[in-house]
């Protein structure tokens, strides 16, 4: 640690925790997620303590504040009169390969401790009361006031830097970590490179494992989207539905049979007024051409409502107090973490099946995708047994969570495809620091961001692919995210947060009397 850079240069008397407190040391993979509010005790690599308030974490440092006492030398003696020490305070970084431990008093601040999960105050603002307000998303969403979220990723296209991804959605915490397989529709190679910008904008701190860069070249007509598990497929002869209805019977077919920002909403969540649990989920019924394959895909291009963070939002405030131990518990234990990915499957992911021998067949799922920006994934369809001329395909999940522009029906193809994925040739933070090295494998060498910090990446562009083929290319990510909030001093209600995750359609009526309290 160079001299410049230690405390110990402060030439002070730190003010150290009294021996009453009560501290808790805080594991190194959440030293991101402690909040500004808190006073922590550092301890360096080199045994030196030292008190830090306002803490807040960059890519490489550490920062806050120390209150030193001045040096009494050189003052006058007052004569009959005690020397009343002074103090100063001094904004300090501290270098992360420096820290041994970070402590904090889990108590008696009356602050919390640790960011937890999901503060969406945006979303109690954006769904009235009485459910009237219903978002209807732009054809292309922009975050000018994005919902908490996730890390965003820009393509720069020769001339300006354009949205493309919002990745690893719901990955929030390290248990839930999941990898990303995005079209990045506005990435352009200039002078041979690709350019992209990951950006933390958020009141969040990000951990991404990979940024990648997937090349697919593929026959001129042939399309590539992601799957829900980030592999890519090869798409021909896709058709709108023939028909398509909601599941309560709606002629839904102009909202979804083209990309033209005309949305399928489903019903409002707000609306419910029995007990009939068929009554909070939503989805719609869709009829198309059979596409002559065993194996079909259906292309689906959606987003979250406001909905589906406030609904996690309810979640997560049922932990109360709790809520650190459950996320811990979460990152730790395989049968927690079991659980809770059963529940996003059930409640939150876009359950796709067939009709086959008299029977709704489930196939696939689409994993939620932000609400900030659309995103086409595709769904397997086995399709061997299904008879007849049409294939009917029902897509559902929990009410009011998903908005749908367009879904389509084709058969998958794996001929002509020539792929390659590329790590980056150069990743440089916002002060210029060199993480290529944190950013370029999903090693669980994470790179740290807090909110405003920006990773440029430069990927070296294949040649242009030959005549008649065309190119897709994607962003491949892996990592999770802590988003900001304040848990603290809230009552846990472990029975309500148990029969949300236990019980099928709880956690969307439990939801729908929440939303009925928002103020």
């Amino acid at each position: 640690m160079k001299t410049g850079l230690r405390l110990a240069a402060l030439a002070g008397v730190l003010l150290l925790f009294g021996s009453c407190t009560r501290l808790v040391r805080i594991p190194a993979e959440d030293w991101g997620a402690v909040t500004p509010d808190v006073r922590v005790r550092v301890t360096l690599v080199d045994g030196e303590q030292f008190q830090l308030s306002r803490p807040w974490f960059g890519t490489e440092a550490l920062h806050g504040f120390v209150r030193r006492q001045v040096p009494l030398d050189g003052e006058p003696e007052r004569v009959g009169a005690a020397r009343r020490p002074t103090f100063s305070t001094d904004s300090v970084a501290v270098p992360l390969d420096s820290i041994d431990a970070i402590e904090v008093n889990d108590a008696s601040w009356g602050a919390p401790v640790l960011v937890g999960l999901a503060a969406v105050g945006a979303t109690i603002a954006i769904i009235a009361a009485n459910g009237e307000d219903r978002r209807r998303p732009a054809a292309e969403p922009r975050p000018s006031t994005p919902f908490p979220s996730c890390p965003f990723l820009y393509s720069w296209d020769g001339s300006a830097w354009t949205l493309d991804s919002e990745t690893f959605s719901g990955a929030v915490t390290r248990g839930l970590q999941r990898s990303d397989l995005d079209n990045l529709e506005h990435l352009r190679a200039v002078e041979g490179v690709y350019r992209l910008r990951l950006a933390n904008e958020r009141p969040e701190t990000q951990y991404t494992d990979a940024v990648g860069v997937v090349v697919v070249d593929h026959p001129t007509g042939t399309e590539v989207f992601p799957d829900a598990r980030g592999a890519y497929h090869g798409l021909q002869r896709a058709s709108a539905p023939l028909r398509a209805h909601g599941l309560r019977g709606a002629d839904v077919r102009a909202a979804v049979e083209e990309r033209d920002g005309i949305w399928w909403e489903g019903d409002d969540l707000a609306s419910v007024e029995g007990a009939d649990p068929g009554e909070l989920r939503d989805g719609m019924i869709l009829t198309f051409d059979h596409p002559a394959a065993e194996r079909g895909l259906l292309a689906v291009h959606a987003i979250n409502t406001p909905l589906a963070p406030f609904a996690l939002r309810q979640f997560l405030d049922a932990q109360g107090d709790d809520l650190v131990s459950w996320y811990r518990k979460v990152d730790r234990d395989p049968d927690e973490r079991a659980r809770v990915r059963r529940w996003i499957h059930r409640e939150a992911m876009l359950l796709v099946s067939i009709w086959k021998d008299g029977m709704w067949e489930l196939q696939d799922a689409l994993m939620d995708v932000g609400p900030n920006l659309p995103k086409t994934q595709v769904a397997t369809l086995d399709l061997r047994g299904v008879t007849g001329s049409e294939v009917r395909v029902r897509i559902e999940s929990a009410r009011g969570l998903w908005a749908v522009d367009e879904v389509r029906l084709g058969r998958e193809t794996d001929a002509g495809l020539e792929v390659r994925e590329l790590s980056p040739r150069r990743a440089t933070g916002r002060d210029g620091r060199d993480v290529t090295a944190e950013i370029a494998s999903s090693d669980s060498r994470y790179h740290m961001a807090t909110r405003g910090d920006v990773v440029h990446l430069e990927f070296a562009a294949p040649d242009p692919p030959p005549t008649g083929t065309s190119r897709t290319v994607l962003a491949r990510t892996s990592g999770f995210y802590h988003l900001h909030t304040d848990h603290w001093g809230r009552t846990a209600h472990p029975d309500v947060a148990d029969r949300m995750l236990d019980e099928p359609g709880y956690a969307a009526r439990y939801v729908l009397e929440r939303l009925r309290h928002v103020p």
